[in-house]
């Protein structure tokens, strides 16, 4: 790996805890594309992704602590730890058919998610019913396993409920949290020693991910929801479509 694909991981570490940290949500969808056309095969661009969101996201939680109600947490949980090991498979089969196909895979799930999230015109409420909680449960294990992006289920839920921003913040990110170790060690497990050295340099982006949390928590404190929910969703869309139309640009495929 030469200095110029660190320079870009550290910038995409960066960026994704701003970006996780101000809107609450983001990481993975920013960071697993960029990671992929970088070089990194699809386990190494999760297992790193992986690496520096457990972090991020345990300081965020940390912070937030007051806010959580682990007892709401549990359903989701064990429903993203049953289909976590399937959409891990599916990862395993994905991965035969090259980095363009994963790429536009990736790209159709972004999409996928930002369609829902503007057509669903989604009527906050107390509770939502159950059968929503197994399909959001399920279908983000899944995402988690197969593209480590399991998070856009669990954020459509979240906004079905008309819990205050705190609540709803420390909820999405305890959440997050309790799958990360799980699906880290499931995926080096699996896949070994290839996946050791973007683990040590998720580690070794640390620091940078910490700065990028903090930074993100003040712009989330002091600027508008909206608009920064309006700047994530367009760098997605500039994602989501490279990656889909990634053959046929002739974008290099790592």
């Amino acid at each position: 790996m030469d200095i110029l694909q660190l320079a870009l991981i550290g910038l995409v570490v960066f960026c994704g805890c701003v970006i996780q940290s101000a809107v609450g949500f983001g990481f993975a969808l920013f960071a697993v594309p960029i990671l992929v056309w970088a070089g990194l095969s699809l386990p190494a661009s999760v297992c790193l992704s992986l690496t520096c969101m457990i972090f991020q996201s345990s300081l965020n939680c940390y912070e937030y602590r007051q806010h959580i109600r682990w007892r709401q947490t549990l359903p989701l949980f064990f429903l993203r730890l049953v289909s976590l090991p399937i959409g891990i498979w599916l990862m395993t089969q994905l991965i035969d058919f090259g980095p363009s196909r994963i790429k536009q895979v990736i790209g159709a799930f972004i999409f996928c998610f930002l369609v829902l999230q503007w057509s669903l015109r989604i009527k906050p409420r107390p509770h939502v019913h159950p059968g929503w909680t197994v399909l959001a449960g399920t279908s983000s294990g899944l995402a988690a396993g197969l593209v480590g992006m399991g998070g856009p289920p669990i954020v459509l839920w979240v906004m079905a409920h008309d819990w205050p921003p705190r609540q709803a913040r420390s909820f999405t990110w305890t959440v997050f949290l309790q799958l990360m170790p799980i699906n880290l060690a499931i995926l080096i497990l699996k896949f070994g020693p290839p996946l050791y050295q973007p683990l040590l340099i998720g580690l070794a982006m640390t620091p940078l991910g910490l700065l990028g949390t903090m930074l993100g928590v003040r712009l989330g404190a002091k600027l508008s929801s909206r608009r920064l929910r309006w700047a994530a969703t367009l760098l997605l869309v500039i994602i989501a479509l490279s990656s889909l139309l990634n053959p046929y640009l002739r974008l290099p495929v790592g």
